[in-house]
């Protein structure tokens, strides 16, 4: 289900052109589906909050790499970051206010 609307959401991107969300998606994705290989064995899905958290992940694992592009010296490279995590900020928001309303 959660998988289902991100890839919805991938295909909007694409179909807009937005290559930025598009690649952000991509990763996402790849890694939920790891994620959701990992959790079949315990007989368990994934969550919304999973969602969130590994989102969580992602843009702190970002910052971090844009912090390293800046000390490299690359700009483009630290462009291409901020983009991403733009994208895993604005998907964990919607993510985290839906997460808080089903509570």
């Amino acid at each position: 289900m959660i998988l289902n609307d991100l890839k919805r959401t991938l295909f909007e991107a694409k179909k807009s052109k937005d290559v930025v969300k598009s690649e952000a998606l991509v990763y996402l994705i790849s890694e939920l589906q790891k994620r959701e290989i990992d959790l079949r064995p315990q007989g368990l899905e994934l969550t919304r909050e999973m969602v969130a958290k590994m989102l969580g992940k992602l843009v702190k694992k970002g910052e971090e790499v844009i912090v390293q592009f800046e000390k490299g010296g690359r700009v483009d490279l630290v462009e291409k970051e901020t983009a991403q995590v733009g994208v895993f900020k604005q998907l964990l928001s919607e993510f985290g206010s839906e997460s808080m309303e089903n509570d």
